[in-house]
């Protein structure tokens, strides 16, 4: 009887071992339901999917199983079978080049955007390590891989040793030019055009490294010296906008590295989105600094009040007393305190409606005594104005209830009622 999976006997019905079928079928199925954790359950599939090769001890022999399994060329063709494996490999690195990359096809991305860095990898490594003459006794020679076949499981490759720039090279002696060298791949051109950069321009780029927005060596090809080198994985264009020639640029782009650094896990998760990430924590940030402002002035406001006023705020808006860049409008105190409770009767009236009904109930039954006061007081003045003020206010407030029924209310005391 053959053995076709490594320690265990099995028939030529080839039946895949029980455990290792249902994990994959499972793993199958969740990465082709949905797009919700798409890179977990890509590492998943592909670390189930090399587990199930390994289990055998053939190519020939896996293949057969798939065929028959239901796990065939029309469920999972070649070239993808073999891109997964080669991925669960490499699966750490694999993982990040998966969070950076907008593709979805795994043969592309294994093909086009891991494979090369697996190979610099190694070759880096092979380059740093002491070559040995070997014996004539001892030569061997490993056969070459089937083409378009899974490849035969191999070990992750270790730590890239260090690489010194020639003295030829513009890198040359800089400062940390060989870590720099492992980041950025394309020798032709992107190392040609670091090894022109200025000495401010270059502590600019180490900053980027040293505050992790090179985590992963890329390919990119990087013609000019903009601020695309602290962050060479998502879109050009923005990025390209600050110019490193000019000192203008250089300062601006001092600010523009702080911020990525302080956001570069946001950035590394969705690299097309660096202009839209960096506008928003800007907008934040300006948000934070104007709402602190408009705190220590309210501070001061209320430690200014006299002892017959007091802080109002209705459905969670501060409307007394007036603080710049947060209250609007102009109105004393005395005009608020009535407003406020004039509201107040008619909303309690009407407690049994939703708050929109109300303030459109409000609104209505308000309208036409306001229109009558104010022509019969048109010649007044400042008396019309603080009368229509009230109408004014009461409206507001019915916005206000709207916007948020269950926002905080601190009312003024009661007003003083002659008669």
């Amino acid at each position: 009887m053959p053995r076709h999976f490594r320690g265990e006997q099995m028939t030529d019905n080839i039946v895949m071992p029980q455990p290792l079928a249902i994990a994959l079928r499972q793993a199958l199925d969740e990465w082709r339901a949905t797009s919700d954790q798409w890179i977990e359950k890509t590492i998943t599939l592909a670390l189930k999917l090399k587990a199930a090769r390994d289990a055998c001890i053939s190519d020939v022999i896996f293949h057969v199983w798939l065929d028959k399994n239901g796990f065939g060329e029309d469920v999972l063709s070649k070239n993808v079978r073999a891109a997964l494996i080669n991925m669960a490999k490499y699966h750490e690195v694999s993982r990040k080049i998966l969070q950076l990359t907008d593709r979805r096809s795994v043969e592309l991305i294994w093909d086009k955007e891991i494979k090369p860095i697996i190979d610099f990898m190694v070759s880096e490594r092979s380059e740093t390590e002491p070559k040995t003459q070997p014996s004539s006794n001892t030569q061997e020679t490993a056969p070459p891989a089937p083409e378009n076949s899974e490849p035969a499981p191999q070990q992750e490759p270790q730590a890239r040793g260090e690489i010194k720039p020639g003295p030829k090279s513009g890198l040359y002696g800089r400062p940390s030019a060989d870590k720099i060298s492992q980041v950025f791949l394309n020798r032709s051109k992107t190392r040609v055009m670091l090894g022109h950069l200025n000495g401010p321009t270059w502590k600019l780029l180490l900053q980027a490294y040293e505050g992790g927005l090179l985590p992963i060596p890329t390919e990119a090809t990087i013609h000019k010296q903009t601020a695309r080198i602290f962050f060479p994985y998502g879109s050009e264009r923005y990025l390209n906008g600050f110019d490193l020639t000019s000192r203008t640029g250089r300062t601006a782009a001092v600010d523009l590295l702080a911020q990525m650094i302080a956001h570069k896990d946001d950035l590394l998760a969705e690299p097309e989105r660096v202009e839209a990430i960096l506008t928003n924590k800007q907008q934040a940030r300006k948000a934070e600094q104007k709402a602190a402002v408009v705190q220590e002035r309210a501070t001061k406001a209320l430690a200014a009040l006299p002892p017959d006023e007091s802080e109002v705020i209705m459905f969670g808006k501060r409307l007394w007393p007036i603080v710049e860049g947060e209250t609007i409008g102009a109105y004393d105190f005395r005009t608020l305190q009535v407003a406020v409770w004039k509201f107040r009767d008619l909303n309690c009236w009407m407690h049994r409606d939703s708050p929109r009904t109300r303030g459109i109930n409000i609104r209505n039954s308000t309208k036409w005594d306001r229109h009558f006061i104010g022509e019969l007081l048109k010649d007044s003045g400042e008396v019309r104005f603080k009368i229509d003020r009230i109408y004014q206010l009461v409206h507001a407030l019915c916005s206000l209830m709207e916007q948020n029924p269950d926002g905080e209310c601190r009312e003024p005391l009661t007003p003083l009622v002659l008669g």
